[in-house]
């Protein structure tokens, strides 16, 4: 159905996003590491090197956050999380020996300026709110008291935790191709290297269910299946990045022959209430798709929402039409060039809702009895005032 649907991609993605979690089978996890080569080999051969940066112990990956360069690998709990970093002894210990507190302070800082400047008069859910996310959950009013907080603040006196822990969570979010404001020079990426070091040196033993190192000869739980393979990030702002990887990616699954479990990964994704977490084409064709599978007698669906999403509209009008042959199949379409092909048509226009019918020689393999009557019933359909 996610294939009729022109969705099948989408849960490909997902799997694709998906943390690989322990324990893992042997088998798969040679895998994995075969498949990450290969998508190093093809990038080389391709002359696409470019298109990644790799995550390499002794460089700052500018594609990844700042926390992501700190940490140096996949976070399996929330210990380590953005917001809860500086209040966690031991990392909070590393932030202030680094003295990294006082630049993300600052940082963070001019992020919620900059924001509360950009977000004004725009509704809470708009597009930039995704561009701007910095990796935590605030929201607009989280920034404008925070904004507040500052306005009051005495340069004087420290600041409140709270207040602080917020602003660095901030900072350690921000990534320079992807937010380009201009927040981050040498210095401080060498600062953030020397703190990776003894992130790296000191993690204590008991960090083991939490953090997971990036180590190019081993699978890396807790991390998504795209990171394991590319061990890297695709760099912002290349153009047609996400599909150049995307495609690589697919044929390095296919040779390993783990393409299949990365559709069962993207499957076994929680959807969240009423599918908050999915994409927006798998939010809509869902319900279609729940409703085909049942193998109704008939089936009244209205894809036009779901036909949007795509550019190839056409081509999922066709899939459903050929997949629900056996049933009777009644289109709502908004868009009356997908109707093309399909013999009866009843076309509402204007306003007004003024009815034409339209009953082509499509005959859908029914008797020549029980076909004929049908132009008499659109005569006296168009005549209706």
């Amino acid at each position: 159905m996610l294939d009729v649907l022109g969705c099948a991609e989408d849960v490909y993605e997902l799997g694709l996003d998906g943390k690989l979690a322990a324990p893992l089978d042997g088998r798969v996890m040679d895998r994995v590491i075969e498949a990450r080569r290969a998508v190093a080999a093809e990038l080389a051969e391709s002359g696409l090197e470019g298109l990644v940066q790799p995550f390499d112990p002794e460089s700052y990956n500018k594609n990844a956050t700042i926390a992501e360069n700190l940490i140096f690998g996949a976070r399996k709990s929330q210990r380590f999380g953005d917001e809860a970093l500086l209040a966690e002894p031991f990392a909070g210990a590393i932030l202030h020996a680094e003295a990294l507190v006082e630049p993300l302070v600052a940082m963070g800082s001019r992020i919620v300026a900059t924001l509360v400047e950009i977000f004004e008069g725009l509704p809470q859910g708009h597009a930039l709110f995704a561009r701007y996310s910095f990796g935590t959950s605030f929201n607009l009013e989280a920034l404008a008291e925070l904004a507040a907080t500052l306005d009051k603040h005495d340069m004087r006196s420290a600041l409140n935790p709270e207040t602080e822990q917020a602003l660095v969570a901030l900072a350690l979010g921000y990534i320079e191709p992807k937010h380009r404001l201009n927040l981050l020079d040498d210095a401080l990426r060498r600062r953030i290297l020397r703190a990776r070091a003894s992130f790296r040196m000191y993690l204590p033993a008991d960090t083991a269910d939490d953090v997971e190192l990036y180590d190019p000869d081993r699978v890396i739980i807790g991390a998504s299946v795209r990171d394991n393979l590319l061990f890297g990030r695709v760099g912002f702002g290349v153009a047609d990045a996400g599909r150049k990887a995307a495609e690589i990616l697919r044929a390095a699954l296919a040779r390993a022959g783990i393409e299949d479990a990365l559709y069962r990964l993207g499957l076994e994704t929680d959807c969240g209430i009423r599918g908050r977490h999915l994409p927006a084409r798998l939010k809509l064709a869902v319900p279609l798709a729940q409703a085909l599978i049942k193998s109704p007698q008939i089936a009244v669906l209205d894809p036009s929402a779901l036909l949007d999403t795509t550019a190839r509209a056409g081509e999922v009008v066709a899939r459903l039409r050929e997949h629900c042959r056996t049933m009777t199949l009644v289109l709502l379409l908004s868009d009356a060039g997908l109707a093309e092909g399909i013999g009866r048509r009843l076309t509402f226009e204007g306003p007004a809702g003024r009815l034409s019918v339209d009953v082509g020689d499509e005959q859908d393999d029914e008797p020549e009895e029980a076909a004929r009557p049908a132009p008499r019933r659109a005569a006296r359909m168009e005549a209706r005032p």
